[in-house]
């Protein structure tokens, strides 16, 4: 999920705020993925979706859209490719429409083999689907390659986010989304009139980790189920540290350990006035908090905890070039190009 205009909205206002003076620099750092290992190589049909899986399994059914390979041995003239249609038939040559949605491959076969043999001696009749288009799952947000996927035979959770390259687990949150398609179905009213009758979506929350680590976190898929993995919120970490930069915001996380994941105070920094600046909604200056770095590492202080978009500012001494470092941490991120003529406080 890319980041919403409300946290545009609060680093915008910080930096007018602040006046802070920035110029472009490098984007994000590469995403590695979490399973792209284990992903297929995926080809795209011409309709767009993604063949990850390929041709479908002899348990399979065939439905609407998908691509079949229908070969009459020795009857060159009836053998070709053909797509069902939105009705689920078939548009052969010397039969016409043929139903073909709801059956196997080989079902299909010996349904073929007999309307032909009406007016072929014995004929020999093979059945091979080269798309799967019926059978759907959709992959969006923090994956390396979102999009539609068809599949075929049984599919996972797991392996359909393997499909997708894997989890940019430098981009992504702690849960992930898991939208069920709702099931429509029509009955008679007493008036004698249908009516639709639509069925709520499920919609299920799932821990990363727990899909991850624990088979039986790990759902079997449906077609028209759609994986939603969020991005992950994040706070920063600038000023006299050794890296300057967004880190994701884990639950928990705290001043001290934000801190140290940027790297650690460098030797001029100044632990004793450590700011947090914190947006507060409905207000367009922000909070600022002043935390001693020294007292919390000895136990002797408030260690606080983060919230999403706060900005933990470590001075040098004597607040010398702290602007300069929120220009450095901004620049880096390659966000925002700001130009003000004051400081930062």
């Amino acid at each position: 999920m890319k980041q919403s205009w409300r946290r545009g909205f609060w680093i915008s206002a910080l930096l007018a705020a602040t006046s802070a003076v920035a110029a472009a620099g490098q984007g994000l750092p590469a995403v590695t993925p979490a399973t792209a290992a284990v992903a297929p190589a995926p080809t795209i049909s011409p309709s767009g979706v993604i063949q990850a899986f390929g041709a479908a399994g002899p348990d399979d059914k065939i439905g609407p859209g998908d691509l079949l390979d229908v070969r009459v041995f020795d009857q060159a003239q009836l053998s070709g490719t053909a797509r069902v249609g939105e009705s689920g038939e078939l548009d052969l040559p010397f039969v016409g429409e043929f139903p073909a949605a709801g059956l196997t491959p080989a079902q299909l076969e010996a349904r073929l083999a007999a309307r032909y043999g009406e007016f072929l001696r014995h004929p020999l009749v093979s059945v091979r689907v080269l798309e799967v288009n019926s059978r759907q799952v959709s992959v969006t947000g923090e994956v390396i390659r979102p999009g539609v996927y068809a599949f075929s035979g049984q599919l996972r959770l797991l392996q359909a986010l393997a499909m997708a390259g894997g989890v940019a687990t430098d981009r992504a949150g702690t849960v992930l989304y898991l939208l069920h398609g709702s099931v429509a179905r029509t009955q008679a009213a007493q008036a004698g009139r249908p009516v639709t009758i639509s069925v709520t979506s499920a919609l299920e929350t799932l821990d990363l980790h727990e899909v991850l680590t624990d088979p039986r976190m790990d759902p079997v898929l449906n077609s028209g189920d759609m994986i939603e993995v969020p991005e992950a919120q994040q706070v920063f970490v600038t000023g006299d540290v050794v890296k300057s930069g967004a880190l994701p915001l884990k639950p928990g996380l705290d001043l001290a350990e934000a801190v140290s994941l940027a790297g650690g105070p460098l030797s001029k920094a100044d632990p004793h006035h450590v700011r947090i600046i914190r947006r507060v909604p409905g207000r367009t200056q922000p909070e600022v908090l002043i935390f001693d770095l020294a007292k919390i590492h000895h136990g002797q202080g408030l260690d606080p905890k983060l919230e999403a978009d706060d900005i933990c500012v470590v001075p040098e001494s004597g607040w010398r070039d702290v602007g300069l470092g929120i220009l450095d941490f901004f620049a880096g991120a390659g966000r925002w190009r700001v130009q003000s003529e004051a400081g930062v406080y």
